[in-house]
């Protein structure tokens, strides 16, 4: 029997022992932050550099279910203009 995805090149299928695995496309999707834009601002300084000396944050974002987390997450990747 032929396995489902045979062993390529393709980026889009990890192989974990003899199991292969199809990864799905990034999902895009337009998020717009409704929410107090300083809350955005201060995540997008975490990431801000001014001097090559300068090291990014790695912030947290904690909170109630539902108020907001990954969609400032992913309004803040879209305003850096990178994936989430």
């Amino acid at each position: 029997m032929t396995p489902p995805f045979p062993h390529t090149a393709d980026p889009s299928v990890v192989h974990i022992g003899q199991v292969a695995l199809r990864l799905a496309r990034p999902l895009r999707l337009q998020q717009a932050w409704m929410g107090d834009q300083d809350i955005l601002r201060q995540l997008l300084a975490c990431w801000f550099i001014v001097d090559e000396k300068d090291v990014p944050l790695s912030p947290r974002i904690v909170g109630q279910p539902g108020v907001g987390k990954t969609t400032l997450a992913m309004a803040a990747t879209q305003e850096r203009k990178q994936e989430l």
